[in-house]
């Protein structure tokens, strides 16, 4: 469900939840980060996977998630997995790609989906439901 569009009450229907977020300048989405504030007794009643995509990779990549949601729901989910990058240039104002242009210069981050861990992902997910 795209967060933008969800409108649950209450997450009384679902006895796992998988939330994916990005992360941009460092920030995951705001939305996502309401979610995890409104929802926050819920979730830690539910199965919980969570991932990220974002230049800072593998466990960085998810330490950027779990900084900003609280410890309870990380140390409840099951998985907390970054699961790669895409940067979508046209999308960005002028100022952040030159930014985006000049980190991916420098740092040469890995840019694209992580099949393998995407897969490894899906299949946790799968094994414990």
């Amino acid at each position: 469900v795209d967060i933008r569009r969800f409108r649950q009450t209450e997450l009384a229907p679902y006895d796992s939840v998988i939330v994916g977020t990005s992360v941009y300048m460092g920030n995951i989405n705001s939305k996502i980060k309401q979610f995890f504030s409104r929802y926050a007794a819920e979730l830690g009643q539910k199965k919980l996977h969570l991932f990220v995509c974002g230049l800072a990779q593998g466990d960085e990549g998810a330490s950027q998630l779990k900084k900003q949601i609280s410890e309870e729901l990380v140390q409840h989910a099951t998985q907390v997995k970054h699961l790669g990058c895409e940067v979508n240039y046209e999308r960005l104002n002028p100022l952040y790609r030159a930014i985006m242009k000049k980190i991916v210069a420098t740092e040469k981050p890995k840019i694209g989906l992580l099949d393998d861990e995407i897969k490894a992902f899906a299949a946790h997910v799968l094994e414990i439901e």
